[in-house]
């Protein structure tokens, strides 16, 4: 499978799921948003075609400055204009997403566009599992190690070469069952399927998946060697294959470095990256 063949699948997933579940898009550009009137529209379309409310009010409109307050469902909330980038403030999104949790909504950005999807939760909970392209509270740990640290700045493009080599198909199949022995021994009660997780060859000719929608990757397979991007999803793909070929020799490369680092055990490797936030 190819890169446009997994795109095409999520953007089908999305209507899909979006006609079976009533769910409701909402596509709105942050550079359209440029003035307190842009602001008022833009309180008006969340509030009555995306949540569905009517219980909300504007705070000193006529103000001459580029803040707009309301109140929503008996909440001050505020949006504003950010003179910087000459539109509204780039973290406008975590007001939208407390407007849906106060209209007892989920909502959620869909993978890997802009576009936002509402819904009840327990609808979109169970719409992710088949394959509806967003991510859902309970996935926080995805853009970390696999130990759960946040990534050192030189650790993001590092690699991992790796004796050995992988399928396309392979690849998927061991990572929904790394990922669900995360999950499992976590405790968390959510499971990935086939139906979520899609491995594609992309035009560098690496192996590359998107889960639910969001891209991890990739692998480069040649000359009997496998070099891995570092990443969550290459760290749990990486750990089941050791366990299966334990004497696969293991080097670290960070990021800008042309040093290579023998890994001698890869689990007490990895605990060691990271930092604590």
């Amino acid at each position: 499978m190819d890169h446009s063949y997994v795109f095409n699948y999520f953007g089908k997933k999305l209507l899909e799921l979006k006609d079976e579940y009533g769910f409701t898009l909402f596509d709105n550009n942050p550079c359209s948003i440029r003035n307190k009137g842009d602001i008022k529209l833009f309180v008006n379309r969340l509030s009555k075609d995306l949540f569905e409310e009517n219980d909300y009010y504007f705070i000193n409109e006529e103000e001459p400055n580029n803040r707009l307050e309301f109140t929503y469902r008996g909440q001050k909330l505020s949006f504003e204009i950010d003179s910087k980038f000459g539109h509204i403030e780039l973290d406008f999104y975590r007001t939208v997403e407390f407007m849906g949790f106060l209209s007892g909504k989920m909502i959620a950005m869909v993978n890997p566009t802009a576009v936002y999807v509402v819904g009840e939760e327990d609808d979109m909970k169970e719409a992710w599992a088949k394959g509806l392209p967003i991510h859902i509270p309970e996935i926080n740990f995805r853009h970390r190690n696999m130990t759960g640290k946040y990534f050192e700045k030189q650790e993001v493009g590092a690699i991992f070469i790796v004796d050995g080599v992988i399928t396309l198909e392979e690849y998927e199949v061991e990572l929904i069952i790394g990922l669900n022995d995360f999950l499992k021994e976590r405790s968390y009660n959510i499971r990935y399927s086939s139906m979520q997780i899609k491995a594609y060859i992309d035009h560098r000719k690496y192996i590359c998946a998107l889960v639910n929608g969001d891209y991890c990757g990739g692998i480069l397979v040649d000359n009997g060697k496998m070099t891995i991007k570092n990443g969550f999803e290459n760290q749990i793909f990486l750990s089941r294959y050791l366990d299966k070929h334990p004497k696969s020799k293991v080097l670290y490369k960070g990021k800008g470095s042309s040093e290579e680092e023998i890994v001698l055990n890869f689990l007490d490797f990895v605990s060691k990256l990271g930092k604590e936030v």
